[in-house]
Formats: C-alpha cells, sequence, structure tokens
C-alpha cells in the first residue's frame, strides 16, 4: 500500500561558524525551527525498479538524481534490504533557498522505509544515514525546533519557541552553499571565526516574542554577508522587510530565502502583501510543531 508523508522546510534562527575542519566542512552553531510549507511525498512499493517522479513549483528538482534517491540507497544499504519502488516528490519548497528542502525530502524517505520496513534501524543508525547524506538531515528526522552543531548535522531539541507566522521572501534563482562558504572563507581568516559560545544559538528562540519597540531584531548569520555579495539583492529585501512589523527578520541557512517571524497574523498578511506588491516572490506559512507522520494512502 503506497505510504505517504509531509517534508516540511526550515529556517534559521541564528548561525554562527565556530571553526573550519580538515574535512573541508565548517564547524556551525544554529537554531532550526519547522515551518508548515512542505512538499508531499509518496512512496509506492509495487513501483517496480527503483525512481522518484518529481512535479510541482520547483520542477527543475532533478528526477533522475536527487537527495530522495540517494536516502533511499543509503536506507537499502545499511539495512541490508533491497530497496525498490516509485517515489512521487510534490515541491513546494524552493530549490536551493536556503530552506532545507531537499534534506527534508531525503528525511521523508528515511522516516518512510523505516515504517515501511518494521523500524530495522536503530535511531543512531538512521541518524548516521542521515548525517552521510547531508548536514540539515538529522534535524527532519527530529523535528520542532532544535539546535544545530558541528556540520549541524548534531542536533539536540530545544523548548518550543511558541506560535508565529513568517513571511519567506524567495529568489527565482537559488545559491549554491558551496560558493557562499567559499566566499565566506575569502572574507573571513581562520583567527576572525566567531567562535560564540554552545549556547548561543539557543537564545534567539526565548527573544522572538519580546517587543522590538518597532525595530525587528535582526537574527545573526554569519554567512549574511558572503550570501549578500554572491546575491547583492538580498540587501535590499532585508532593508524592506525592517519597517513592515516583525518581531525579527534574517536570512536563513546560506540564502537566499529572507524571512521575517511575527506572532499576529494579520501583520505577517499585510507584509507579506506589501513585500509582494514590490515584484517579490513571497511565502506566507507558519512555525509548526512535531513530525509530520506517514500514513497509508488508500486510493
Amino acid at each position: 500500500m503506497p505510504l505517504l508523508t509531509l517534508c516540511p522546510a526550515k529556517i534559521n534562527l541564528g548561525l554562527w561558524v565556530v571553526g573550519r575542519r580538515a574535512d573541508g566542512y565548517h564547524d556551525l552553531q544554529t537554531t532550526f525551527v519547522r515551518l508548515a510549507l512542505a512538499d508531499r511525498l509518496a512512496f509506492d512499493p509495487e513501483g517496480g525498479r527503483l525512481s522518484c517522479e518529481v512535479a510541482g513549483r520547483a520542477i527543475d528538482c532533478p528526477a533522475g538524481d536527487n537527495l530522495v534517491l540517494r536516502a533511499a540507497a543509503a536506507f537499502g544499504e545499511a539495512a541490508g534490504i533491497p530497496v525498490g519502488g516509485t517515489w512521487r516528490l510534490h515541491k513546494r519548497i524552493p530549490v536551493a533557498a536556503g530552506l532545507g528542502g531537499g534534506s527534508s525530502d531525503a528525511a521523508g524517505a528515511l522516516r518512510i522505509l523505516q515504517r515501511h520496513h518494521g523500524n530495522p534501524l536503530s535511531h543512531e543508525t538512521l541518524r548516521r544515514v542521515a548525517s552521510a547524506i547531508g548536514a540539515d538531515v538529522p534535524f527532519f528526522l527530529v523535528g520542532g525546533a532544535a539546535t544545530g552543531q558541528g556540520r549541524g548535522d548534531e542536533v539536540r531539541p530545544v523548548a518550543w519557541p511558541g506560535e508565529f507566522y513568517v513571511v519567506l521572501v524567495t529568489q527565482a534563482a537559488g545559491l549554491s552553499t558551496r560558493e557562499v562558504f567559499a566566499e565566506y572563507d575569502a572574507m573571513r581568516p581562520r583567527e576572525q571565526l566567531t567562535g560564540g559560545p554552545v549556547e548561543a544559538s539557543v537564545v534567539m528562540t526565548d527573544r522572538l516574542g519580546c517587543d522590538p519597540g518597532g525595530a525587528p531584531r535582526e537574527v545573526p548569520n554569519d554567512l549574511a554577508e558572503a550570501a549578500f555579495r554572491r546575491m547583492p539583492a538580498l540587501r535590499r529585501v532585508l532593508d524592506a522587510m525592517r519597517d513592515q512589523g516583525f518581531s525579527a527578520i534574517g536570512l536563513s541557512g546560506s540564502g537566499p530565502t529572507v524571512y521575517g517571524v511575527v506572532r499576529d497574523r494579520g501583520v505577517a498578511r499585510r507584509a507579506a502583501s506589501r513585500l509582494r506588491s514590490r515584484g517579490w516572490a513571497v511565502l506566507m506559512t507558519a512555525f509548526r510543531r512535531g513530525l509530520p507522520r506517514v500514513v497509508c494512502r488508500v486510493h
């Protein structure tokens, strides 16, 4: 019987680069929060050889080589189980947008396969498989809100910040995470890395509800300047969001999505309308707690 789950987006409420690793990656500290905006992933185990059909707004996502197929292959190898069947991925999350869409799709595939095969992998083994696929994938096995350390893949759940609405300003063109980090490295020698305290990334979830007195809190993101250099239009977007009534504004991940967060739905709707009138692509969503269920789909 086909199985179905939602694969939610995320934003980063703070991102600090605290070191460079010998493997070429960077050590980070960040806080992830799950959003209601989500891709939809279905799996038909009777669909023959392993394949993935992709549809939706981000149809440039490659059907023949994407993170869903990589996740399925990695799961099969770790569990010692041949994995076949047809995946159907409906994209709503923009690609290469700093919203974690591909990573969430991979985590959704892992969750579906765990359910379908009777949970053959331990929690720790599943986490290692997820981490090998991508740094953000382990978060999407946890959901809600969590800190990320190491490459971002060492995930620890944190207190839920509450219900907030989120306005996302997206770009038609994505940003390569690899290129943004390369720009960051060119800008900052090793001795200028922030090296913030482990607790620093947790603070932002505690401050979202504070009254900013008309000026939103700009969420720290060490990659923001590098992203602005790669895509200068982002700075104009962030500046335009300063007077929209948000409690906090910031860049998600390595960009290019800029977000505003506010508790009042009406404020969010009006801000989204004004930003959309400037010709920008705008999505409105909200924080969502918990992890989407894997359900059986009845034809």
